[in-house]
């Protein structure tokens, strides 16, 4: 019986010592995100804004006294290339601003704004020669519990990797009017505005616009999804001409009303041709949840359209003849809604950091006016001006100064043509509502038809 049980536990042990040996190594936390943060760092850039200081005109620096009041301080922030020669950053910057970008190891190019969409808060940057690799974009988000990891960039330095976890999904973020964030356990640095967050095949996931300050002791990251980059994208395909496209921001339609009757939302009206009718919604569908919430109240059941675009998608569960199903809208375009002031919007995107130029290095001035550390070397020094300009040098700033005054008076003669022919809409509205109330006024006041005997 011994000899029998001996040879058992032998037989056993052989044959577990064979499948340990067939399977495949099992792969550490570290190992399997390798390959993500070799493909994030060599994707995120150092973006770096200067904007010449009020009435100093580099052209005519001739003396020490004259180059002082160029502008020495720099706004630095991150990008992460989505297309060969196009970065996407979260800052604000203007059309005559001055953009550079820096990849670890030092090499530099010139960059300028293509896009800016004031909703996400994201702005593309076109640039020839890009050393960046583009990332590939991820078909969703990582579930809640999920990997994630991003990286900052900081000049000549490789971009600081730092791996987290997708917190929640669809949050917001209090005091700015972005669109539903990915709220990250991530952490971030003085130049995380912009940096990318990708999943553990190091796709893109969303851009990081906002971060707790240290102080709050927090931690939390804020990355607008990707579909947003791709809307960026797609404008980008579309222009036609050179400049600079500005995504306005619309308030999104669904193309029905609602009414409340006792505890249940029920669809009063499906306006024709609209979302809601070409989704399939009915006159007489109770409403149960929005977005997969449970809704008691009208305003509930329309309050996710404000974090939304037109052409952003809306579910609703409807309830119709005792059966249960979810509808999806495809959001119609609506108003034009006012933005904030670029100040505000810019005053909102964090972490980022202004280097100023001083003796012996760079000293980072953090948004509140607190001073961090001095970077030595921070970041490539700018090119030095000449001391005296030739007639050559001057006829090339003029012109390029002239070309930027061209595409900003396109610009904005292109946006006068928009709204005029939107006032010209509007009114057309206006007339037809007007002529639909004298008609109903009529008919109010018109004389009963005498009854047939």
């Amino acid at each position: 019986m011994r000899v029998c049980t001996a040879i058992l536990t032998a037989v056993l042990i052989s044959s577990a010592a064979v499948a340990i040996a067939q399977a495949p190594p099992a792969l550490t936390a570290a190992e399997n995100w390798e390959s993500a943060a070799k493909k994030l760092q060599q994707a995120t850039v150092t973006v770096r804004i200067l904007t010449a200081k009020s009435g100093s005109t580099t052209a005519d620096s001739n003396t020490d006294k004259d180059r002082a009041g160029a502008a020495d301080t720099a706004t630095v922030c991150s990008g992460v290339c989505v297309r060969d020669g196009q970065i996407v950053t979260a800052a604000i910057a203007g059309t005559d601003s001055s953009i550079r970008l820096t990849i670890a190891g030092g090499k530099q190019a010139e960059a300028e704004l293509q896009v800016i969409d004031e909703f996400s808060g994201l702005a593309l940057l076109k640039c020839a020669g890009s050393p960046a690799k583009p990332l590939e974009f991820a078909a969703e988000t990582p579930a809640v519990g999920g990997g994630v990891m991003t990286a900052s960039g900081w000049g000549v330095e490789l971009p600081l990797v730092s791996l987290g976890i997708v917190a929640g999904t669809e949050r917001q973020r209090q005091g700015a009017n972005y669109p539903p964030l990915i709220q990250c356990d991530l952490r971030t640095t003085d130049t995380s505005s912009g940096a990318g967050v990708v999943d553990r095949h190091g796709k893109l996931v969303g851009v990081i616009v906002a971060a707790d300050s240290p102080e709050s002791r927090r931690g939390w990251a804020y990355a607008v999804p990707v579909s947003h980059v791709e809307r960026l994208l797609r404008t980008a395909e579309a222009q036609k001409q050179a400049g600079v496209t500005i995504i306005k921001r619309r308030r999104p339609v669904a193309g029905l009303e609602l009414d409340q009757a006792d505890d249940r939302i029920v669809v009063k009206r499906v306006f024709a041709g609209g979302a809601a009718e070409m989704a399939g919604i009915k006159v007489g569908d109770v409403v149960v949840a929005t977005e997969g919430v449970a809704i008691r109240a009208v305003y509930q059941a329309m309050l996710p359209t404000l974090y939304k675009q037109p052409g952003d998608t809306m579910t609703f569960r409807i309830e119709r003849d005792a059966k249960v199903s979810d509808i999806q809208v495809v959001l119609g375009g609506g108003v034009e809604v006012s933005s904030a002031p670029l100040e505000l919007l810019s005053g909102l995107m964090q972490p980022r950091v202004q280097v100023v130029k001083e003796a012996g290095g760079y000293v980072a001035r953090r948004p509140g006016g607190t001073t961090g550390e001095v970077f030595q070397p921070a970041l490539p020094a700018e090119d030095p001006a000449p001391a005296t300009a030739t007639p050559a040098q001057k006829i090339a700033l003029l012109e390029k100064a002239l070309d930027r005054y061209r595409a900003v008076i396109e610009f904005q003669q292109r946006q006068l043509k928009g709204e005029e022919k939107q006032r010209q809409a509007q009114d057309e509205q206006l007339k037809a509502l007007r002529e639909e109330i004298d008609a109903l006024r009529r008919q109010l006041v018109a004389p009963a038809a005498p009854k047939s005997p």
